[in-house]
């Protein structure tokens, strides 16, 4: 009866009552485009999913410096979904080969400036790659270098531009100094840097650079290296900030590393302190407030308890952002 039912009238609901293990109601659904009203679906495998980006594709980011862009402490979190890792094995004569997703019971600067970006831009994937040495100085930057810290960064800039499928990177995070504490051309060296990355066709000459002040805890002498990051990022204004880890408390450092390093905490709250610098570059002349996302193309409008930047002939013209993981502090320019 059921068989002449539906040859007599082929419905959804007469093939329906020919079945014996069918689930739900309604109407039959092929693969193509079908439209599913209020269905309840389980654990998928083998499956993608396929972030849209509006257009304006993936995010790239560079981390490199010395040993507090590389120590990674244990650390409890949970990366963004967006959010990948260059695979590089931390041997300067070595490219990596692929991205994946960080490691959620480790931390170190990189994951967290480049989780907060992530988590800032949730429809776009964000690539990140971290190139460290601890003892450094930047002189291992330059020509001549010996380990070859700038070669490291170009041969796995390349190699992973091409793996994310972009032709730049979008930011730069420099935390590199204590190997210089007495060095009296720290920021000519460093100019001399950024004329090298700038004439690379995957750095731009615009590119948003943050500065990572080294630690206070020590000495005067490393913290006198502070004074030439300042400097340096009060040059370019628009384009480089500085943020002063030394404004979290010193628990948030390693006392086992007579507080060079910090813990896990301390590398948390300090990427999200980058990021959010990283927010406020690319404004205009002027007291500012409200600015272009360098990342995102967003016009950001202020409020009373974000920074202010200024940058005018006239001012001091350096972001320094001093708040804390909740945003809570004010830039001092």
């Amino acid at each position: 009866a059921g068989f002449d039912a539906f040859a007599a009238a082929p419905s959804s609901a007469n093939l329906r009552t020919l079945l014996t293990d069918e689930t739900g109601t309604g109407s039959a659904v092929f693969a193509t485009s079908p439209t599913l009203v209020t269905p309840t679906l389980g654990a998928a495998t083998a499956t993608s999913l396929t972030l849209t980006d509006a257009g304006l594709g993936p995010i790239f980011l560079l981390v490199t410096g010395q040993s507090n862009t590389r120590e990674r402490p244990a650390y409890s979190w949970t990366p963004p979904a967006n959010l990948r890792l260059w695979n590089w094995d931390e041997n300067p004569a070595n490219v990596g080969s692929a991205f994946a997703a960080p490691s959620s019971s480790v931390i170190g600067t990189g994951d967290s400036f480049a989780a907060e970006v992530a988590r800032q831009n949730p429809t776009r994937m964000v690539y990140y790659l971290t190139i460290g040495r601890n003892g450094t100085p930047i002189a291992n930057w330059l020509p001549s270098g010996s380990p070859d810290m700038y070669a490291a960064v170009k041969a796995n800039v390349e190699a992973a531009l091409v793996v994310a499928g972009v032709s730049s990177i979008s930011g730069l995070l420099w935390w590199q100094g204590e190997s210089d504490q007495l060095s009296a051309t720290y920021q000519t060296n460093f100019e001399s840097l950024m004329t090298r990355w700038r004439a690379e066709t995957w750095f731009p000459w615009r590119t948003p650079t943050v500065i990572m002040g080294v630690s206070n805890y020590i000495s005067n002498d490393l913290s006198n290296v502070n004074g030439f990051l300042v400097d340096l990022a009060t040059r370019e204004p628009d384009f480089r900030a500085y943020v002063h880890t030394s404004s979290l408390p010193i628990s948030f450092w390693d006392a086992g590393a007579i507080y060079l390093h910090m813990t896990g905490a301390g590398y948390h709250s300090a990427g999200i302190m980058a990021a959010k610098a990283l927010e406020g570059l690319g404004a205009t002349e002027g007291p500012q407030t409200h600015y272009t996302h360098p990342l995102s193309g967003d016009v950001v409008y202020r409020n009373a308890s974000n920074q202010n930047l200024y940058h005018s002939a006239n001012d001091k013209g350096v972001v320094i952002y001093g708040g804390n993981a909740l945003n809570q502090g004010a830039g001092v320019s």
